[in-house]
């Protein structure tokens, strides 16, 4: 990877390319929004479980896909109670996405360092054995809750470096 790359929310500089992929898309009725706070990018929403519902993701597709060679992933973060899971996804996967292990800070701003090496691939609710491999091309990162709790959540983000 080309040093590395970040995105600040402080900043203002990368805002468009954020989406929400809901549950909705498999019949479900999870709700999940951003929004763009003063030196944040605020995930919010509501997680229902109803019609086999379960789950919302923030995601960031990368205006240009990024080299492979990173070995880690850095973040400040704030989340509530619910444990969230960072996710990236790599080219020639084919739908498959790989996830952190949860985060849960419990209201605090925290830094996370992620190495690539600890993110599990996983398709469609199934963990698999393969771990990040980031000697191919990083299309996208994002942020997905699925902890299976109903109700209303809410996590921030910062900054996320990618190196």
């Amino acid at each position: 990877m080309n040093n590395e790359f970040k995105i600040d929310f402080g900043t203002n500089e990368i805002q468009e390319g954020w989406r929400i992929v809901n549950d909705g898309v498999m019949g479900g009725l999870s709700r999940g929004r951003i929004n763009y706070e003063e030196s944040s990018m605020k995930f919010y929403g509501t997680l229902s479980l109803e019609n086999n519902g379960g789950f919302s993701w923030a995601q960031y597709g990368l205006q240009n896909t990024l080299d492979g060679d990173g070995n880690y992933f850095k973040l400040r973060i704030k989340t509530d109670e619910h444990s969230y899971f960072f996710t990236a996804r790599v080219a020639n996967d084919r739908g498959c996405h790989y996830e952190s292990e949860p985060i849960c800070t419990n209201g605090e701003w925290q830094e996370m360092t992620i190495a690539t090496a600890s993110m599990f691939k996983t398709w469609r609710g199934r963990t698999f054995d393969e771990v990040l491999d980031m000697s191919t091309d990083l299309l996208e990162i994002g942020l997905i809750l699925k902890d299976k709790k109903e109700g209303p959540f809410s996590a921030e983000v910062d900054w996320v470096l990618i190196k």
